[in-house]
């Protein structure tokens, strides 16, 4: 289970926070001190559970979940639960955000498992729930900062074309995060097919953004995604944003540069 570890409770907190203080300040002092005429910069950004909190948005779909008459009788007590939900954390897979948050624990393989997980992916990158996440702290304020320096920038999401594309940008736009489409210095980049696995659409994501920068910053959640930027894109400094990730992949021995928050 992937928590959320920006609300977690730690000794290490202000240290952690120190060290993403001054990650975040070597980029943009870098960017403000190009090292010759026509130096270009680009910093891309990745979206979800790294400029956003998305438990929001799982609360909500749950909460949809325990409205419909249908679960009532089938799903009583989880139901019950959830209408009693005050305040949630972030955590990775929606099983494991129900089974934290509620005293109903929703076995893995079984039947209930199946099919409040299709409810729950029906619903998560459709426009209609995006309305529902909030940003971290500080993250629109970095991303503007680094385009007032002279860095362009770009939003390199897994998330799809045809059920996202609207409403990410509304998104955008009402958070106040920089987004002009008229502008080749801000672009936003969503997956055409659902099937292409975030690790092959990423790394050719990067390599189409990257053409013509000198300098690149690719800031992202999913230890698979910094990993696979470490190996196949060593032109790129990966910086790990330390929130929540599948666990398909572990750092070991490797050690990106790491935050774990936007405040500067």
């Amino acid at each position: 289970m992937w928590i959320n570890q920006h609300l977690a409770e730690s000794p290490n907190r202000a240290l952690l926070d120190a060290d993403s203080k001054h990650i975040l300040d070597q980029v943009l002092m870098k960017i403000s001190n190009p090292v010759s005429p026509g130096h270009r910069s680009l910093v891309i950004f990745d979206i979800d559970s790294t400029l956003i909190d998305t438990s929001h948005r799982t609360a909500a779909i749950c909460r949809e979940f325990a409205r419909q008459p249908s679960h009532h009788s089938q799903f009583k007590e989880l139901c019950r639960e959830i209408n009693q939900w005050t305040e949630w954390v972030e955590v990775y897979h929606p099983i494991d955000f129900i089974n934290m948050h509620s005293g109903i624990k929703i076995k893995a393989h079984s039947a209930e498992e199946k099919y409040i997980l299709k409810f729950w992916k029906d619903r998560f990158f459709h426009e209609d729930w995006l309305v529902h996440d909030l940003p971290y702290s500080g993250g629109k304020e970095f991303v503007a900062e680094c385009l007032l320096r002279g860095a362009d920038i770009a939003y390199l999401t897994g998330r799809h074309n045809d059920t996202s594309i609207v409403g990410t940008k509304k998104w955008l736009a009402t958070h106040h995060f920089p987004l002009k489409e008229e502008s080749p210095r801000t672009r936003l980049m969503l997956k055409d097919h659902t099937a292409i696995l975030d690790v092959d659409y990423k790394s050719s994501g990067l390599a189409h953004l990257k053409v013509g920068y000198d300098s690149i910053w690719f800031i992202e959640n999913e230890v698979e995604l910094i990993l696979m930027a470490l190996s196949d894109h060593q032109d790129v400094e990966a910086i790990l944003f330390d929130s929540v990730h599948s666990g398909r992949a572990e750092l070991q021995e490797k050690k990106p540069k790491t935050i774990t928050s936007w405040v500067r």
